[in-house]
């Protein structure tokens, strides 16, 4: 393959990369402004809890999966 074609596949793969990089982004800025936003107690409550918990149990929430066994046909169960 000649050094012009290379480099017109490189050119090309760069170009189509860029494009999706400014899709995505602005993908995630639409979502952002969708995305309802945290209230003042909100914010709070969470750094209350923080507060409360020990280093293990942050630890431990960095690794925890959702338990599938509280989801029922109809959505989360309640008590």
């Amino acid at each position: 393959m000649s050094n012009t074609r290379r480099g017109f596949f490189v050119m090309s793969a760069l170009a189509g990369a860029t494009l999706a990089t400014w899709r995505l982004a602005d993908w995630v800025s639409a979502q952002a402004q969708s995305a309802p936003q945290a209230t003042t107690q909100d914010l709070r409550r969470a750094e209350d809890l923080l507060r409360q918990m020990t280093l293990e149990e942050k630890a431990m929430q960095l690794s925890s999966m959702f338990p599938m066994a509280l989801i029922g046909t109809d959505g989360l169960l309640r008590d």
